[in-house]
């Protein structure tokens, strides 16, 4: 499935960028939002 390896992609990214940045928070919202299209 392709959203799946998305989430994945977006969790190894996630590691690599800093907790407090912009882009850590959109990470985070994104695979928090995961749950709902489950």
């Amino acid at each position: 499935m392709r959203t799946a390896s998305l989430y994945e992609t977006w969790e190894k990214e996630l590691a690599k960028v800093s907790g407090k940045s912009k882009t850590a928070e959109a990470i985070r919202y994104g695979v928090g939002a995961r749950i709902l299209y489950r």
